[in-house]
């Protein structure tokens, strides 16, 4: 779901009502509710987009439970004891983002759209807070075509450091405003989110009775958007994955989950500020 319409008009509570009270009445899990047995309807949220581009951030320090099948937590536990998603509540899982690259052919200057995709093989490699922050705020860029490579294979960084812009004058200043643009946007939709968690009430009491496990905020925009007067959403953030999503009862306090932790160093993460 948009995470600005839906924190504006309320659907977050009504959609979540159902599964609520069907929950409820689950005491414990079993071998069932690690099966996929429901269908899915499928949504484009990139239809009508030219070149989309796309991040995927899972939220929370805990995907298993007190409930969980043992041989299942170890193996969790194997992937992530002392890792980077105990300390910051994210993990990695993919992008794709679109590099525009001038070249000349013949004589004559031309642009080209590069892809570059990631996926979460490549968040195995991210380490560090400040590497995490890098790659998170190099998706908002449309330049240089192997920078979620280089940003890795050089390693953690301490500076707020911006990804290479090359070409003209003009090319960079308009490439450095689609990024603020970007970002600026990104940001304003997880501070609804976060506000709606914290500050409303349906919000709090879906975070005091419903254990969100294993959701995702996913980031999109469309790279060939580029005229920034005429640039209805800069980028979207939606809301996603409640597969694992259930009744506090039935898994771990919010302040071992992490899942609010994850959503406010998504936003540290992308404006440089300090962790929680």
């Amino acid at each position: 779901m948009d995470v600005g319409e839906c924190c504006a008009s309320h659907i977050l509570p009504v959609l979540f009502a159902q599964l609520y009270l069907d929950m409820r009445r689950v005491q414990a899990f079993d071998e069932r509710f690690e099966r996929t047995d429901w269908g899915l309807c499928l949504m484009d949220v990139t239809a009508g987009m030219r070149e989309p581009c796309v991040m995927d951030l899972k939220l929370g320090c805990y995907r298993v439970s007190h409930m969980t099948r043992q041989a299942k937590v170890h193996r969790v536990e194997k992937k992530d004891s002392g890792k980077l998603v105990r300390q910051v509540g994210l993990r990695f899982t993919w992008m794709r983002r679109f590099a525009h690259v001038e070249t000349v052919k013949n004589g004559v200057p031309r642009r080209v759209s590069k892809k570059e995709t990631v996926d979460k093989k490549f968040g195995y490699h991210i380490h560090t807070a400040a590497q995490l922050a890098e790659v998170m705020r190099a998706f908002f860029s449309t330049n240089d075509e192997a920078l979620l490579h280089d940003i890795v294979r050089r390693g953690s960084s301490e500076e707020d450091v911006s990804p290479r812009v090359g070409g003209s004058t003009h090319h960079v200043a308009g490439e450095q405003s689609l990024q603020r643009a970007r970002r600026r946007a990104a940001g304003e939709r997880i501070s609804k989110l976060i506000h709606f968690f914290e500050k409303t009430g349906e919000g709090l009491f879906l975070l005091q009775d419903m254990a969100f496990v294993s959701s995702n905020v996913l980031f999109v925009y469309d790279a060939a958007e580029e005229d920034l007067k005429s640039l209805r959403n800069a980028s979207i953030v939606y809301f996603i994955d409640f597969a694992h999503s259930c009744p506090r009862h039935l898994n771990f306090e919010e302040e071992k989950l992490g899942f609010v932790k994850g959503l406010k160093n998504t936003y540290a993460l992308l404006f440089n500020e300090p962790l929680v």
